[in-house]
């Protein structure tokens, strides 16, 4: 018999004790033993929590740095509208009607029932409250400034992030997963231009239009509605409610929409886009960029309201 039969194969239990086949064997110290515990830290150190004085700094940068992108993806898809020209007019003009659709027109219905409970809530507690106070005559005046001015746009731009944003971080995370972006951008298409453009002009014009329609709603819709249900005082007058809504409170509304549809549209194109290769990714950046819209648009908020 020769020697090479002699030999025999190792068992499960001699393969792991074998430095050769071990798993640790690509682990040794330098002597060539088997390292510590201790020796194993050394070699791979665990990553230091960072300081908590170096937190604030931290998230600072970090934020600058998201807004500059954020920015940078603006401007890109409208610039773009000069670098492509005419091209595929018909295609945008259409994907920007989708997005109008699935935005304004399906929101709709949800957001005139919000208008009409706010506003007839609203006239119905300045109307009672104010009296009590003893300025009766300042009731309509500050609920235009509530009811328009404040909690208009807000409301809407909760809407429109609760069911348009997710949908649109969602949209673009499974192009993206699914090789679609990847095809397109091969085959020349301007993502910027394709993607993001239309998305971002059709959220601007749903915003303002569903913020105009909340305002009606609520001015007509809300009196009417606490006026037939015996809510409102007698000193509350319709007249006067539609004398206080000028044209700058009007300017204003307009403003702050179109403020949050740029907001909401490149946020949502923002993290959609920041798909990389996992399905699992999507969900992350859709939550994300939930949090990012809402974020951004209460400060935008609160810089108007000061400001402006």
């Amino acid at each position: 018999m020769s020697p090479e039969t002699d030999q025999k194969t190792p068992s499960g239990d001699e393969a792991s004790q074998d430095p050769v086949m071990s798993p640790e064997a690509d682990q040794r110290t330098p002597s060539g033993d088997r390292p510590s515990p201790a020796e194993k830290a050394a070699y791979h150190p665990r990553r230091r929590a960072v300081p908590f004085w170096l937190r604030p700094p931290l998230f600072l940068l970090h934020t600058v740095r998201y807004l500059f992108v954020l920015f940078w993806l603006i401007y890109q898809s409208f610039v773009s509208v000069f670098w492509e020209r005419r091209k595929s007019k018909k295609l945008i003009f259409q994907i920007f009607l989708q997005q109008i659709y699935f935005t304004a027109i399906q929101s709709l219905p949800l957001t005139v029932l919000i208008a009409i409970v706010v506003g007839a809530l609203l006239m119905r507690e300045a109307s009672i409250i104010l009296p009590t106070y003893g300025f009766p005559d300042y009731a309509e005046w500050i609920t235009v400034q509530l009811v328009f001015r404040e909690i208009a746009p807000v409301v809407v731009a909760l809407v429109i992030v609760a069911r348009s944003a997710n949908a649109i971080v969602i949209e673009i995370g499974n192009m993206k997963v699914n090789g679609e972006l990847r095809a397109l951008d091969v085959l020349g298409f301007n993502l910027d231009y394709f993607i993001v453009l239309p998305r971002i002009l059709a959220m601007i014009v749903s915003v303002t239009t569903l913020t105009v329609c909340f305002c009606a709603a609520a001015l007509w819709g809300g009196f009417w509605t606490a006026d037939v249900l015996d809510l409102l005082e007698s000193n509350f007058i319709l007249v006067n409610l539609e004398k206080n809504f000028t044209l700058e409170i009007l300017g204003n509304i307009l403003l702050r929409a179109a403020g949050f549809g740029v907001i909401i549209s490149s946020v949502a194109c923002l993290h959609g886009l920041g798909v990389r290769i996992s399905p699992t990714e999507v969900p992350q950046q859709a939550s994300g960029g939930v949090v990012r819209a809402l974020s951004l648009c209460f400060a935008f908020n609160f810089v108007v309201s000061v400001y402006f």
